[in-house]
């Protein structure tokens, strides 16, 4: 049981450091009404361009080699940029 009640004072204690560190980030940017940030514009994805240069060929080749080995669905991922 005292292990219990102990740890709920750390993590209260790391609550209250959180909380005043948030506080003199915020005074210290000049945030004010406790907003943290604002966004401004907009967060959607850009539209892709209209040409992309110097992928006919590869995308060529890829799109042979699986049609040659018989597949069907092709999952396609990668990091975005």
């Amino acid at each position: 049981m005292a292990m219990v009640i102990d740890m709920q004072t750390h993590q209260m204690r790391d609550m209250k450091k959180m909380l005043v560190e948030i506080g003199r980030l915020s005074s210290k940017e000049g945030f004010s009404n406790n907003k943290v940030g604002v966004v401004v514009g907009s967060c959607k994805a850009p539209q892709p361009p209209e040409i992309v240069v110097g992928f006919d060929e590869p995308l060529n080749l890829l799109k042979m080699k699986l049609s040659i080995d018989g597949v069907s669905v092709i999952v396609v991922s990668g990091p975005g940029g």
